[in-house]
């Protein structure tokens, strides 16, 4: 409990709910693995990573990527989220790149959605998301992929 009030009170932008939602379904499958007190993270630095999240400024997934370094190495989450690339990329012309290698590597993939297969999008939005390592903002790829599939 007193964990969870430092997590919660480290960051003016992590809710309760979205720490203890981290807490249950991230952070305790990461302390498995981990010999109990090795986990590197201090819960003040559990609370701005989730603040991060929260704020928009990391991708859940890339929140999960930022968890699992800062359990086994420790440090300020920001600082971390710098130094691993891992802040949520919001460049157009950056998210288009990765559009067209997709669609350009998946060229059967496009031309059935192109034909009616709508269900392709999410195979095609998945794969840039991946080509962006889930940093991307996920409706800038939406918008962007929608915009180059016409």
């Amino acid at each position: 409990m007193e964990a969870h009030r430092a997590a919660t009170g480290a960051s003016s932008t992590a809710s309760a709910r979205s720490v203890a939602r981290w807490f249950l379904h991230s952070l305790l499958g990461l302390a498995d693995d981990v010999r109990p007190g090795r986990i590197r993270l201090h819960a003040a630095d559990f609370g701005r990573l989730v603040s991060l999240v929260d704020s928009g400024k990391l991708t859940p997934a890339a929140g999960k990527t930022l968890l699992a370094d800062l359990v086994e190495r420790g440090g300020e989450p920001e600082a971390r989220m710098g130094e691993l690339g891992l802040g949520k990329v919001v460049d157009e012309r950056a998210v288009a790149s990765a559009v067209a290698r997709v669609l350009d590597a998946q060229p059967a993939e496009v031309e059935r959605y192109r034909r009616g297969e709508k269900k392709l999008f999410g195979v095609l939005l998945g794969s840039v998301m991946r080509q962006m390592q889930g940093a991307a903002d996920a409706a800038l790829v939406r918008r962007v992929l929608q915009e180059k599939l016409g």
